[in-house]
């Protein structure tokens, strides 16, 4: 699991692996041409999709 390896290569600490953990809402194994992995899906926010009409814009 790539989570592990990045405390291991210092790269993230134990406690950003299980804050993104427990962020996830699913998790699903995929599989990589290098074998299988954990795919963590994390909520990071909202994108607005559409447009404003003239005028409704406000600052």
């Amino acid at each position: 699991m790539e989570l592990k390896e990045d405390i291991v290569l210092e790269s993230r600490t134990k406690g950003e692996v299980n804050e993104i953990i427990n962020k996830s809402y699913t998790a699903e194994k995929v599989k990589l041409s290098y074998g299988d992995d954990i795919l963590y899906k994390v909520n990071v926010g909202d994108v607005w999709l559409g447009t404003l009409k003239k005028g409704n814009f406000q600052q």
